[in-house]
């Protein structure tokens, strides 16, 4: 039997909406831990032709691809084996959470759709997420 999820995600959390036989939603959240990261310019010498110091952006943005990594892994963990996936959400989380799910090399959740959606309510996205399992062809319905 295909468990049914949906998953709208942004960059500091997931909603996951699984759906039950009946239809019923239930949501779970998991908090990305993705810290912000606003560079500022680095810093003059105090000499007048002196080194400039600048912002190491470069491991900021290291750090950053692996707290999105541990994020992601988060999410597989609390999926259920043999799930049917909608992604769903603003911005390029949700593409790079497909682009991981399709990577994996163990069995891994079937991504049926990935679409982009503003933010909305939890009541918003269940509603959704039920009406794309009911309407979409390759969702299975038991």
């Amino acid at each position: 039997m295909k468990k049914r999820t949906g998953i709208w995600i942004d960059k500091k959390k997931a909603y996951l909406i699984h759906l039950d036989q009946q239809g019923a939603a239930t949501t779970k959240v998991i908090e990305s831990g993705i810290e912000d990261f606003h560079p500022v310019g680095g810093d003059r010498s105090k000499t007048v032709y002196g080194p400039v110091i600048t912002v190491k952006e470069k491991s900021f943005l290291e750090r950053e691809k692996h707290q999105t990594k541990d994020f992601f892994k988060s999410i597989l963990a609390a999926l259920e084996p043999n799930t049917e996936l909608y992604l769903f959400g603003p911005a390029q989380m949700k593409n790079k959470l497909d682009k991981f799910f399709r990577a994996l090399t163990t069995p891994a959740p079937k991504v049926l759709a990935v679409e982009t959606e503003d933010s909305i309510t939890t009541n918003q996205m269940a509603a959704q997420v039920k009406e794309f399992f009911q309407n979409h062809p390759s969702a299975s319905k038991n």
